[in-house]
């Protein structure tokens, strides 16, 4: 918005500059026709370049909003499946219920108090990865690999909030949660030289594919409305091993 504006005053200045050279080449003896003719040119620019303006003010405020439509649906998307794993353990183990609800209050908090905000500081979402990986520990009994490193080059780093969770939850869906047995999730996030590398490895059942499903359309649209063109997404499957990569310019 800033240099929209700074274009908008160079243009108007360019204008009355015009206008004024043209008085004093013809000597200020301009005929009353041919000043009222350059004045309403100059007053035509003047408005056009406002109406531009405003259309540019317009489509931010779209795109703004936009953009909070889809985080806002991060929110129940993220809780719906976290009742889910608390609903089938209430009756099974009590115990370790409470622990999921209370794992959960604390993902939640971070939900509602961060994912409305434009941006949230890196160590903030991973803290917030974290907490989620903690909690799928907790959910399951049987044997699970999980793996999460990080190697990040400054703390000052900031992000579209809830953007990393996406592919971490759709590998738990559509991996540990098809499998018996021998499930692993591994987790790399890098960053260097404002680079981000987010790599998310993890088996599944190639006879249980399922669907992409909403997380994952939602993750392509904020992706493409915050980081046009500083960003690379690719998701690949071989055999019984699934790929996702996502390289972000923070």
């Amino acid at each position: 918005m800033k240099q929209t504006r700074r274009s908008y005053l160079i243009a108007l200045g360019i204008v009355i500059l015009l206008f004024l050279l043209l008085l004093v080449l013809l000597g200020m003896q301009l005929q009353a026709t041919i000043l009222g003719l350059l004045l309403v040119v100059a007053l035509s620019l003047f408005f056009i370049l406002r109406q531009y303006r405003s259309i540019i003010a317009l489509k931010h405020a779209y795109k703004q909003a936009e953009l909070q439509h889809l985080q806002n649906q991060v929110n129940p998307h993220f809780l719906f499946n976290s009742m889910n794993a608390v609903y089938g353990l209430v009756e099974l183990d009590p115990a370790k219920a409470k622990d999921l609800l209370l794992k959960i209050s604390e993902l939640m908090r971070y939900n509602v108090y961060e994912s409305s905000k434009p941006r949230v500081l890196l160590s903030n979402e991973v803290a917030f990865l974290r907490n989620y990986f903690e909690l799928n520990r907790i959910r399951y009994n049987r044997n699970l690999d999980l793996k999460f490193d990080v190697d990040i080059d400054s703390t000052n780093y900031e992000i579209l909030p809830l953007l990393c969770i996406n592919l971490v939850e759709n590998a738990i869906k559509h991996g540990v949660e098809k499998l018996q047995k021998d499930a692993f999730v591994h987790v790399t996030l890098k960053v260097e030289n404002g680079k981000m590398s987010l790599v998310v490895r993890n088996n599944h059942d190639p006879d249980h594919t399922g669907t992409a499903g909403i997380g994952l359309e939602n993750l392509k649209k904020r992706l493409q409305l915050t980081y046009q063109g500083q960003h690379e997404l690719s998701l690949e499957s071989n055999g019984n091993i699934h790929l996702a990569q996502l390289i972000l310019q923070l």
